[in-house]
């Protein structure tokens, strides 16, 4: 019987680790792509009565569901950039933000006087005249309330640019795949056609068409003359699609707002989603990578993990990428590594925006040459 007892306590001390060492894999591997695939299968079964989903190609990826919701046209990016895009009927000529730090020196700068509103929103800008009609208008305050109220905590990116209104959840299908859930569709993007409509109702003012026109194309002629036949202009929009460096990547640029403009590279394998932020860490949660740099909490474990592969010369060489285009957030989520600009888009140099591309491109080459090092390592 001792012996047996024995051989017994042996093979549970042997067996033990290897239990423990298949629940690491699969909580590190199997777990993730299981929720990927889990998340694609449910959103593209995913039916809404007006939203039509142009299904990706790659069997790991969703698309795009677009259409026209309560007269708006809508865009719903899953798992690509994990947006929700409304285009406005008018400019109200203000830009509100849900992400980065709070930099109160920011030109036309002001405060609600509502701290709901104040502690939300990290960026809030407009001219005098277009700061007074929207604190005085009860229409446009009341709709903003209401959606701070349902989801300003709720959101790990917002914007409010031009004719663009912008939201990303925080959760989504939580750490193992960040794609919009349609749950998450069907509460956020009502609550966005409410601020819209509220919005548009106040007529707090608009960019005249002419005038859009006229920034679209002294942004598309040197973009244009670097880039050719990538660039297309798609209402008051410019998008940049195709190849550079040999690495497929897109662009959607804002001319007419006062932000927008998102860059994107796609990499070669998929990696866990996790966000680089510029500005200083400012929750015991995140984590800094220098003092004007940090990793959001979501998905930091996987960011950390990535980074630790960097060389010295390549951290540095980041760090000079988000302080230097410049970026506000740079998302790596599954293959697509995206870059949103902090600076308004009226503040930007129409001639760098292609050198900002090739930074954005090369800077995909970085994380690429690095992950393949951490993978073999």
């Amino acid at each position: 019987m001792e012996e047996v007892a024995l051989i017994a306590a042996v093979l549970f001390v042997g067996v033990l680790p290897m239990i423990g060492i298949g629940y690491v894999a699969y909580r590190s591997f199997a777990a993730p792509q299981a929720a990927k695939r889990r998340a694609v299968a449910e959103l593209r079964n995913y039916h809404h009565p007006t939203l039509v989903l142009e299904p990706s190609p790659s069997s790991d990826e969703v698309g795009v569901l677009s259409g026209e919701v309560r007269g708006y046209s809508v865009r719903i990016t899953p798992d690509e950039e994990n947006k929700i895009w409304i285009e406005l009927a008018s400019d109200p000529g203000l830009q509100l933000l849900i992400a980065g730090s709070l930099d109160r020196s920011e030109e036309d700068h002001f405060d609600f006087g509502d701290p709901r509103l104040d502690g939300v929103f990290t960026s809030r800008r407009a001219a005098d005249g277009q700061r007074r009609k929207l604190l005085d208008d009860a229409g446009a305050m009341a709709a903003l309330r209401a959606f701070v109220q349902e989801w300003g905590r709720k959101l790990r990116f917002f914007s409010l640019s031009g004719q663009q209104l912008i939201a990303s959840p925080i959760e989504g299908y939580r750490k193992h795949s960040h794609f919009i859930t349609p749950a998450q569709i069907e509460g956020l993007l009502p609550a966005l056609l409410d601020l819209a409509q509220g919005l548009d109702r106040a007529r707090l003012g608009t960019v005249p068409l002419d005038e859009k026109a006229a920034r679209c194309t002294s942004f598309m002629e040197p973009l244009a003359h670097a880039l050719g036949s990538n660039v297309v202009q798609d209402g008051d929009r410019i998008v940049v699609r195709g190849r550079i460096n040999d690495r497929s990547c897109l662009a959607f640029i804002f001319p007419a707002g006062m932000e927008a403009v998102f860059l994107s590279a796609t990499l070669p394998t998929s990696s866990g989603g996790y966000v680089i932020k510029h500005g200083p860490a400012t929750q015991s949660s995140d984590q800094p990578l220098a003092d004007d740099v940090h990793v959001g909490f979501d998905g930091k474990d996987a960011a950390l993990a990535a980074l630790g592969s960097f060389t010295p010369e390549e951290r540095d060489a980041l760090l000079a990428f988000m302080r230097s285009v410049p970026v506000d957030e740079l998302n790596v989520t599954g293959k697509r590594f995206v870059a949103t600009l902090r600076l308004p888009v009226a503040q930007l140099d129409a001639a760098q925006l292609p050198d900002y591309l090739r930074q954005h491109v090369t800077m995909a080459d970085v994380f690429e040459i690095a992950n393949a090092r951490g993978a073999q390592g």
